[in-house]
């Protein structure tokens, strides 16, 4: 029975899958792709970031193409392979979201466009780019939040908080201007729904707590 309620997303998935098959032979290497790769290479080799490598990103985006490169290798497909894991996490999120806040119809409407915003290179979003890899967790993030933003929970520290915040730290580790992003959250959840200073409370020590795990011994 599950199996069937999820068959009304095979048609969009498989629109993404097709749109995104020419990322994988066509070489274009793009500018930012190259100069992630040469970073991540370098921390690779046993230098240090931020100190002997220069990068204006936070360290999740060079922890993650390094990664890539160590077990993929270098080469455009194997970079896009994880951009396309990415994009389709992202589909799921928007397919979570709409399926329960828009009915199903709709929800097809909504993937479909999703699809082919990121299966073709209208977005760039089959590049190793900051935005390919931030927009999973904060889509999910955001499905989260708005599908049970308004339901009652009569759990004094709801879990479902924690995840959304470790979700929108994600994304601050991979660029900046996720923080945006992380603050429209947090308006939300101080202002909708059964909104109240104990989910703000709980989401932002999430975020700062995170962060602080990251950005202190950066800054050390």
């Amino acid at each position: 029975d599950r199996r069937r309620r999820r068959v009304w997303l095979i048609g969009p998935l498989a629109l993404y899958s097709l749109l995104r098959i020419p990322s994988f032979l066509e070489p274009h290497w793009y500018t930012d792709e190259a100069g992630y790769a040469t970073t991540a290479r370098a921390l690779l080799q046993g230098k240090v970031l931020y100190s002997q490598i220069w990068t204006n990103k936070p360290p999740l985006q060079i922890w993650t193409v390094a990664a890539l490169i160590r077990f993929l290798g270098t080469s455009e497909a194997a970079f896009h392979v994880l951009t396309f894991l990415t994009g389709l996490l992202t589909l799921l999120a928007v397919g979570y979201t709409a399926d329960r806040l828009l009915g199903r119809r709709r929800a097809v409407i909504a993937l479909v466009l999703a699809a082919v915003m990121l299966g073709t290179p209208l977005l760039d979003a089959e590049l190793i780019l900051p935005e390919s890899f931030l927009i999973a967790p904060m889509a999910w993030a955001g499905a989260l939040l708005l599908t049970r933003v308004a339901i009652p929970d009569t759990r004094r520290w709801p879990l479902w908080l924690v995840a959304v915040g470790a979700l929108a730290a994600a994304g601050i580790a991979y660029q900046q201007t996720a923080l945006a992003d992380t603050c429209a959250f947090g308006l939300i959840l101080a202002t909708a729904g059964r909104a109240s200073w104990r989910r703000v409370a709980v989401y932002a020590a999430t975020v700062a707590g995170l962060t602080a795990a990251w950005l202190v011994p950066v800054l050390v």
